[in-house]
């Protein structure tokens, strides 16, 4: 089967690295990847999967996600995406030319990503297959809701929550399954047990943030948190950071967007916080990181303090290592996140809470203990790769023989 990926994000992150992960993990299985996507980091690994990767200047993305949907003066951004059009039927024509009567399935990676997809199912003649990764706004913008709601039941063949936070907040009367994320990278669980067994008695608490450099990330909370800390004397609780900057932009389209609040140079302002706030014996930036195993080995704790209000791939990457999160999700899932089982929540907004959190876990290392050799259970349970891959297979076995049918009638 030849399955032709649309991902119109650009910068490798979350979504890109679980769509990455989900296709190398199908390899032998005879699927055969096509890709057509933004141009930027996530080209770069989408081309160690495929020779086949058609790479476009743009291409659009509307967004009506819970986080950042579409109010007040974001709605600039709708028109920034509609400039996105002409490069994205460049960018279709060229994979029409690559890929014409070799296309099985189209598979857009996320639901905002739905006007290429869209235009790609008409003219390839196949079905579509979406991912749903983020909360969607749906009480917030019920007219909107509902519009999106008809695209996709119109459109889409077959939807794809990454987890049960996503599937409660966007619901459809159509073919849909849940399939989690998922990484190849974890440690035995002997080794769980051998890694808390010597960490119960260290002195210094080990935290984590792993991913891109955004705001929305909670890193802020963060940073101010361990502020606090080090104003209330205490240097053995240490913070790595591991990423990178989303996005690399020409210094008038990043001038602009920082003077209207979209854009910000994260790693210069995490930077220079470390240094105004004398942090650097407590807090380091490692630059980034690709490997989960060489961030979680010798950590003790995640921080997954995101405003997306959605457990995101470091708290199951993380679980695989026996190293619990300590997280701002409101109302988390138990396929993802149990609050006091297999780490700790915080709202978001509130350093100091952060603070005191990571105060009481340090002193109290037995807790930390059995919440990370849960979180690993929960990891192995919803997040193997071999079985959610098998569960993507099995959906695409089901449409292509749904359109064999239909033909042969």
């Amino acid at each position: 089967m030849n399955i032709l990926y649309i991902d119109a994000v650009g910068p490798f992150g979350g979504a890109s690295r679980s769509l990455y992960e989900l296709v190398r993990g199908c390899e032998g299985s005879g699927l055969h990847p096509l890709f057509l996507a933004t141009k930027g980091t996530s080209t770069d690994w989408y081309d160690q999967l495929s020779a086949d990767v058609v790479v476009s200047r743009g291409l659009p993305r509307f967004d009506n996600t819970k986080h950042s949907y579409y109010r007040r003066l974001r709605w600039v951004l709708v028109f920034r995406e509609v400039l996105k059009v002409p490069s994205m039927i460049l960018g279709v024509s060229i994979a029409i030319k690559k890929f014409y009567g070799r296309v099985d399935i189209v598979h857009c990676n996320e639901i905002t990503d739905l006007a290429a997809a869209i235009v790609a199912k008409i003219v390839f003649r196949v079905p579509l297959v979406c991912h749903v990764r983020s909360v969607q706004a749906s009480n917030l913008t019920p007219k909107r809701s509902r519009l999106l709601r008809w695209i996709v039941e119109r459109y889409c063949d077959h939807l794809i929550y990454i987890d049960e936070n996503v599937r409660s907040s966007f619901f459809v009367n159509m073919p849909t399954t849940t399939i989690h994320n998922s990484s190849p990278s974890r440690l035995a669980a002997g080794d769980v047990f051998l890694k808390w067994s010597e960490g119960v008695n260290s002195r210094e608490l080990n935290v984590v943030f792993f991913g891109n450099l955004q705001g929305a990330k909670g890193l802020v909370d963060l940073l101010e948190a361990f502020k606090i800390l080090k104003e209330r004397g205490e240097t053995d609780i240490k913070l790595s950071i591991f990423g990178g900057n989303t996005y690399k932009s020409s210094r008038l389209r990043f001038w602009a967007l920082k003077k209207v609040g979209f854009s910000t140079d994260a790693l210069f302002d995490l930077n220079e916080f470390i240094k105004t706030k004398e942090l650097s014996d407590i807090v380091f930036y490692k630059g980034y990181e690709h490997d989960p195993a060489k961030v979680f080995k010798q950590a003790h704790l995640v921080a997954f303090l995101s405003h997306y209000d959605a457990p995101g791939r470091p708290i199951f990457e993380a679980g695989f290592f026996g190293v619990p999160s300590i997280t701002s999700i409101s109302d988390a899932k138990p396929d993802t996140f149990i609050p006091g089982v297999t780490g700790v929540h915080i709202p978001p907004g509130f350093p100091v809470f952060i603070a005191d959190e990571l105060l009481r876990l340090k002193a109290n290392r037995g807790a930390l203990a059995e919440m990370g050799a849960k979180a690993y259970l929960l990891a192995c349970t919803n997040h193997d790769l071999e079985k959610n891959c098998a569960a993507l297979y099995s959906v695409y076995k089901k449409l292509v023989h749904t359109l064999v049918d239909r033909v042969s009638v």
